[in-house]
Order: structure tokens, then C-alpha cells, then sequence
């Protein structure tokens, strides 16, 4: 676990940095331009969605990878101006080249496939309150459930290959949030990266990674 946190830290480190600081270089000028207080968020409770893109991180032993997309939704608590802990459900798709499955008689195989990944992660958002705006810094740790499907088509018969595996994986998150209307709603800009392998038994030895990159967009309804 700690080479984990290590690598993880150390892929991300200029990432993170870089989407930080843009994101409080952006909205510097426009908070001090405010003329009103920051609003106090501390006690307040959200959920929130997300959507975007996802760029699988590369395997020498998956050939191709494809991101497709990344969805999530959660809830969270502002326990303090600076600090909110968060709870979701993040998915995300992606396909790869199909690896050497046992054959089925008469029997067609698709020469793509599909990796899915549905998680339970927890979070902690490090905040730096700016008026409407929000830059923050985040991380947690997740349990993650990953499959692989392979498509295949067998004369009115229509079926699949399928290999899962559950593991536990890291993330790292930075954004910004801009606050509009009175009711603590938000609109924001989220990048995560994700630290998850996963094993599929013998037909792709080893376990392979199946983390990556995710630029998200998120929507917050505080109550």
C-alpha cells in the first residue's frame, strides 16, 4: 500500500499542482473584485454529480486503450470553511484490445474489449474559500469493482466473456467551484486521477491497470 500511495503521489504531484494553480490564477482577479464577504459554507450538506472524460492510464498488457467516459454521483459535508468530506459512487468505461479467450464452437469473437468500473470511495476536499469561487485539493480511498467483457456472437445465441476482479484504489483530485443563487448550489471543473489495478484470472496475467485521468464537470445542490 505505501509503493502504491508513493507512485500514485508521484504521478500526480505535477498534475495536481498545475490544475491548483490555474484554477486560483483563473479566479483570483474575480474574487478580489467582489465587493461581498465570502459566504459561510460550514454545515452544509451537498450531493452532486459528475460527468466527463475519461484516459485510461497504459498497460503494456492491454493494447489500444480507449477511454470512453466517467460518471459519478455523491454526497458530502462541509464540516469547516476549508475542509469537506465526501462519499461516491464514480464509474467509468473504457475498451481495449481483446485478449486470447477460450473458444466457443461457431462461435465469433469481437477483437475489443470492454473494461467497467464502478466504485465506493471516500473523499476529503481541502478548500480554499474565494467568495462564489472555490479552488480545492482532495483525495481519498476507494473500493472498486472492475470487469472485462469480451462480445461474442455465436448463431442465435447472443453471449460474452466475463472476468471481474474487486480492489482497492487510490485517488487524487483538485478543481474549482463557482457558487450561484442563494441555496449553496455550484457549477465546477474537476480533474481526478485514479490508482486501480485489477486481475482477470488467466486470460490477461498479472494484474493490469485500469485507473486513470477523468476531467469532469460537477453540479452541487447544498440542503
Amino acid at each position: 500500500m505505501r509503493d502504491a500511495v508513493k507512485d500514485l503521489m508521484k504521478a500526480t504531484s505535477k498534475s495536481l499542482a498545475v490544475t491548483f494553480a490555474v484554477s486560483c490564477l483563473a479566479v483570483a482577479p474575480l474574487a478580489s473584485a467582489q465587493t461581498e464577504p465570502a459566504p459561510q459554507r460550514a454545515g452544509q450538506k451537498y450531493f452532486y454529480v459528475l460527468g466527463g472524460s475519461f484516459s485510461p492510464e497504459k498497460d503494456r498488457q492491454l493494447g489500444d486503450e480507449n477511454g470512453k467516459f466517467a460518471l459519478g454521483l455523491g454526497f458530502g459535508s462541509r464540516r469547516s470553511p476549508h475542509i469537506a468530506w465526501e462519499i461516491d459512487i464514480p464509474f467509468h468505461y473504457h475498451s481495449v484490445n481483446a485478449p486470447d479467450i477460450p473458444g466457443v464452437f461457431l462461435a465469433l469473437t469481437s477483437g475489443r474489449a470492454d473494461i467497467l468500473t464502478v466504485g465506493l470511495a471516500g473523499n476529503v476536499r481541502l478548500i480554499y474559500p474565494a467568495g462564489r469561487f472555490e479552488p480545492y485539493l482532495g483525495g481519498g480511498v476507494g473500493v472498486y469493482y472492475s470487469r472485462l467483457e469480451v462480445t461474442r456472437f455465436v448463431p442465435n445465441l447472443p453471449g460474452s466473456f466475463r472476468a471481474s476482479d474487486i480492489n482497492i484504489g487510490l485517488q487524487l483530485l483538485a478543481g474549482v467551484d463557482y457558487f450561484y443563487g442563494e441555496k449553496g448550489r455550484s457549477v465546477g471543473l474537476q480533474y481526478r486521477k485514479l490508482n486501480l489495478e485489477a486481475g482477470f484470472g488467466s486470460v490477461v496475467p498479472g494484474n493490469v491497470k485500469v485507473g486513470g485521468d477523468s476531467l469532469l464537470l460537477n453540479f452541487r445542490w447544498s440542503f
